[in-house]
């Protein structure tokens, strides 16, 4: 029979790993004679040993992956253990082969300094748990049906994967269902544990969202900074609606959710669209926290979606230019018949750009001429693109690539009799550059504003001052007489060079809806985070404070943000006696002391020897009593710090966020209100993303979905794809409640 023998050279020699095949003779009182043993060649050890384990009960080698046994030769040949990897699990022997060097070395290391020899590839072992588990996030994350653990070709897949594993049986459609039930109640259970821990304030992004098979919904995200100074963003609910969304609907079917997470008390601020039943929605929602004790202000804790006003704003800008034809948004799908293209003689530059868009995308031999043409032109090869009224910067999109692809668009357009109506002359492509210079801000503030790990809602204001200024230089030169806004800093433009009728008259739309939305900003959320002020006649005090307070506790802007972009000295201080008063009523401690935790209480013993340390500590904590006893004042008096300080591939901070985890020992109080704040949202971006997943969700083939599974898979496919420290304790909780150590 065959003898395996391993050895471990000790002083420094290399581990050697011998399979002797046959009795061996020379031995020393029982054991393997070191000596012959070294004399003896080095026979490396094949990669399939790998994957099996040898079992001394029955002298046979188990396979790790599946469970099989089979028996050596005397000889020591391995052809029954490859023929079992190739034939059962060939993909993993692949992988094995490509992951080694050739070299018998490679396929074995030393574990410690004990010596034993460890295999450098190790399998997995495949448990019952952990294969039913990925399955399931599988089936969820790709949107699959219940039905594909039943699926033949599928079946047929696992088999060859596994072999007989009883392990990776499969389940059936129902089995599916209910395991995915079970996964999205234990991760809502531990959610709701985790956000009950959380000790900061909670912002919230709602928003209405109805599935292709007319299933109504409300998307709910909830947004804090937890202990660790991180942005968490997670989806709490998709909620059935019923009926009309009607505000007060909406309203109820929010609360609801506060209630079953029990967060009603965390709520700090709301961001939502600017649709007509969002007012009734917080109007409602007063009266349903002032039932239970809690004082909820609207224009308070109301945060507009910044988003949707830029692409309000841009919409009324293009329709100024022309591209007033609202009903010209035809699908792709849709005919160009030559009635239908005839209906407007004479079309607005926009409009007339995205018929001919849409006339060429509506047939594959126009897609090749207009591709012929690009390659004559020297151009890579591309397809003009459409806009989509609900994408916010579609049509700017569109635009710019018609325009970059000027010359074959042009082109593939004269080339075809009954779509040259469609072709833009010199002034209509100057008009379209034109258009594209005065939207590019409002995309890039867009994309800026759209990210969800880092706070957005403190760059609201600055964004706003950007926008103002550039569209001001659009303006008529006689602009300067017209009467200042008594809700922004007035901007000179004494040397803006004379601009287009049309171009004017677009950028007046622009602003016009801009400062629509502008006083929007005053509330508590957006001071705390800015500090912007809107001087009115009669400020109320609390509406003032939501637009300031973030811009305020942004490092990078403090007050001298304001005195930068040309605020009045009157309206900074207004700002900083509101921000002020904030700050003792809500987060300054009544003792007068910021930090009572930090006080040194009087001794009643002995004195004690004090360490260096502790003189130090003492001289800074009498410093913190006479000198900054307020740190809203010492922290406004220090200098602002450079945003490129902030930037984390340069200096290691993080931004915002790692600027205050740094010094929250400094301004603890300070700090509370930081994390409160900060995670405020300024547009209603995270939400608009968990409604993107719903198209992939309900297929053409699962329309029948209802609307109880729709709002299970989506939830729980955010749940599971995210990537956020949250999201890593929740997965913590619910493999431990599992039994499943690897997910």
């Amino acid at each position: 029979m065959s003898t395996e023998a391993y050895l471990s050279l000790q002083d420094g020699e290399e581990s050697l790993v011998y399979i002797f095949d046959g009795l061996l003779d020379d031995k020393i009182d029982g054991n393997v004679n070191v000596e012959i043993l070294k004399q003896r060649p080095k026979k490396p050890r094949a990669l399939v040993y790998q994957f099996f384990e040898w079992s001394g009960e029955d002298n046979r080698y188990e396979c790790k992956i599946c469970g099989k046994k089979y028996s050596i030769p005397k000889s020591g040949g391995t052809g029954s253990l490859n023929n079992h990897m190739i034939r059962d699990h060939q993909s993993v022997y692949d992988n094995a082969k490509q992951s080694t060097t050739g070299n018998a070395a490679a396929t074995s290391s030393v574990n410690g300094s004990n010596g034993n020899v460890q295999q450098a590839f190790t399998v997995e072992k495949i448990t019952r748990e952990v294969f039913c588990h990925k399955l399931i996030k599988f089936i969820v994350c790709c949107d699959e049906p219940f039905t594909l653990p039943e699926n033949e070709y599928f079946r047929d897949l696992i088999k060859y994967v596994s072999g007989s594993n009883d392990e990776c049986k499969l389940f059936c459609a129902k089995t599916t269902k209910e395991r995915i039930t079970d996964l999205y109640n234990q991760y809502k259970s531990d959610m709701k544990a985790t956000l009950q821990k959380n000790d900061s304030k909670i912002s919230f992004v709602i928003d209405c969202w109805t599935s292709s098979n007319q299933h109504p919904f409300q998307g709910v995200i909830a947004r804090w900074i937890n202990s660790e100074w991180e942005l968490c963003s997670t989806v709490l609910d998709l909620t059935i609606l019923k009926g009309s969304h009607e505000g007060k609907k909406i309203a109820a079917a929010f609360w609801d959710v506060l209630k079953d997470y029990k967060l009603i008390a965390k709520v700090l601020g709301v961001t939502t669209d600017n649709a007509f039943n969002m007012d009734t929605m917080f109007d409602e929602l007063e009266k349903l926290f002032n039932e239970v004790g809690i004082v909820f202000e609207s224009e308070n804790q109301r945060l507009r979606c910044f988003a949707h006003i830029m692409n309000l704003s841009c919409q009324d800008m293009i329709q100024s230019v022309g591209d007033g034809d609202k009903t010209q948004y035809p699908s792709d799908e849709e005919s160009d018949t030559e009635d239908e293209c005839s209906k407007t003689k004479v079309l607005p530059v926009v409009a007339k750009m995205r018929k001919g868009v849409v006339a060429i995308r509506n047939s594959p031999q126009r897609r090749e001429a207009l591709a012929r043409q690009c390659i004559a032109a020297e151009m890579e090869p591309r397809v003009v693109l459409r806009d989509v009224r609900t994408r916010w910067n579609a049509t700017h999109t569109m635009m710019k690539r018609a325009h970059d692809l000027k010359e074959p668009f042009d082109l593939t357009l004269r080339s075809i009799p009954k779509l040259r109506k469609y072709v833009l002359d010199e002034g209509e492509w100057e008009k379209i550059r034109e258009l594209l210079e005065l939207l590019a801000p409002f995309k890039e503030a867009t994309e800026m504003l759209s990210t969800e790990q880092s706070p957005t809602v403190s760059r609201v204001a600055t964004v706003y001052q950007a926008l103002f200024d550039h569209l001001q230089q659009f303006k008529a030169v006689d602009c300067e007489q017209s009467e200042p806004s008594s809700k922004r800093p007035k901007r000179t433009t004494s040397n803006t060079p004379i601009k287009p009728t049309w171009l004017t008259e677009a950028a007046e739309r622009g602003l016009e809806k801009l400062e629509k939305y502008y006083p929007s900003t005053d509330g508590l959320v957006y001071i705390v985070n800015t500090g912007k002020f809107v001087h009115d006649a009669a400020p109320v005090l609390s509406y003032l404070l939501t637009s300031k307070l973030i811009l305020v506790l942004d490092p990078r802007c403090k007050l001298v943000w304001y005195k930068a972009t040309g605020w009045p000295k009157e309206w900074i201080d207004y700002s900083r006696k509101a921000i002020t008063e904030l700050y003792k009523t809500t987060y300054k401690p009544k003792t007068g002391i910021d930090d009572k935790t930090d006080e040194i209480p009087p001794s009643t013993t002995q004195p004690q020897k004090l360490l260096f340390k502790d003189f130090f500590s003492k001289q800074m904590k009498n410093y913190q009593k006479t000198g900054t006893d307020d740190e809203l004042k010492a922290y406004l008096a220090e200098s602002v710090v450079d945003p490129e300080l902030l930037i984390k591939e340069k200096t290691g901070i993080d931004g915002v966020l790692g600027w205050w985890k740094i010094h929250q020992k400094e301004f603890p109080n300070l700090a509370k209100m930081a994390r409160d704040y900060l995670a405020a949202a300024g547009t209603g971006v995270p939400v608009e993303r968990l409604f993107s997943s719903g198209p992939d969700v309900i297929s053409n083939k699962q329309q029948r979905m209802n609307a109880e599974t729709i709002q299970m898979r989506i939830c729980l496919k955010a749940w599971l794809k995210s990537k956020n420290a949250f999201n890593d304790d929740i997965l913590q909780a619910v493999a431990y409640k599992l039994g499943v150590h690897d997910l």
